[in-house]
């Protein structure tokens, strides 16, 4: 018996500590969302959580010019200013056919094909 016992609160131990951890993850990805809320000004892995795509993805519609960045003269690192992510998030809907459009609607399916798109 008391070895069921030992076991039961083995197990329980196991799962609190699972528990514990999936808190603090969740935690901190909301303190990050709400922390992105307060900048004007994003990197571009906070962009990309911020418009929830992935870091590729992002790289792929800046590259199209279907998203405006900013970017030291030298450096590689680009930075987006929040306005334009949200004018980019409010953009057209899909049924203008316009070049663009048709750009980004080839990245997308070609990401969705590789399974690259964040569900």
């Amino acid at each position: 018996m008391e070895e069921k016992a030992l076991n039961l609160i083995q197990s329980l131990c196991v799962k609190v500590d699972f528990l514990t951890q999936a808190q603090e993850e969740f935690y901190q990805k909301h303190f990050l969302k709400l922390s992105l809320s307060s900048k004007n000004i994003l990197t571009q892995t906070e962009a990309a959580d911020y418009l929830g795509l992935t870091y590729d993805y992002l790289n792929q519609l800046t590259h199209h010019k279907k998203l405006k960045f900013t970017k030291k003269e030298g450096r590689k690192a680009k930075y987006f200013l929040k306005c334009d992510l949200d004018e980019y998030m409010s953009g057209e809907p899909e049924s203008s056919h316009s070049e663009e459009d048709l750009i980004e609607k080839e990245i997308l399916q070609s990401w969705s094909k590789e399974g690259k798109l964040k569900k």
